[in-house]
């Protein structure tokens, strides 16, 4: 997908219009069909991991072993957390891991703003969904966010580029080069 998005800033500067929503959707459909490109693969892992996690919960909720045994502060893994922590926790620990994901190249300010909606609504709507979840199930994903956090900061680290990515150093002014008169300062 990122190839698609710098192929579509390409068009943008080519002149191509960015604020026809009919134009922009046939570039993105003409691209797609020449890169072959997969638009549910953002959501790709998440539906691989929702029968998962269906199975986790009912097996959390009807397994013997799992009722009245305790964790930490948790009474019981298979009822929910008396005092709600955990779901602020796992809340909390969703934005982080959303935060420090690297987002798609933007190309509207009403996508900005879609991203931007998704980073904290998806999180208040999961604390409503989750809020009378299992504790079992609540501490098997908040330790899956953590755990993903730390290896999204990993692999953010060894991806990470020492020069700003928009600076290019040049030997010499080249001729042709306008001069630019320098500012009086008042101070």
């Amino acid at each position: 997908m990122k190839e698609l998005q710098d192929k579509l800033k390409d068009f943008q500067k080519k002149g191509i219009p960015a604020d026809d929503p009919r134009m922009r959707e046939l570039q993105m459909e003409q691209l797609k069909m020449t890169k072959d490109a997969l638009p549910i693969g953002g959501c790709l892992p998440m539906i691989l991991q929702f029968p998962l996690l269906i199975a986790f919960y009912t097996a959390v909720t009807v397994s013997l072993a799992i009722r009245q045994a305790n964790f930490l502060w948790l009474p019981d893994l298979s009822a929910g957390d008396p005092w709600h922590l955990l779901e602020f926790a796992f809340a909390i620990s969703m934005v982080l891991a959303m935060k420090f994901t690297p987002q798609a190249a933007v190309i509207t300010p009403e996508q900005q703003m879609q991203q931007k909606m998704m980073m904290y609504l998806m999180p208040v709507m999961m604390l409503w969904i989750m809020w009378s979840a299992p504790a079992g199930l609540l501490l098997y994903w908040f330790f899956g966010n953590i755990v993903s956090f730390v290896q999204q900061m990993v692999i953010n680290r060894m991806n990470k580029t020492d020069e700003p990515p928009t600076s290019e150093i040049v030997q010499s002014v080249p001729k042709n080069a306008k001069k630019v008169k320098p500012k009086l300062s008042t101070s």
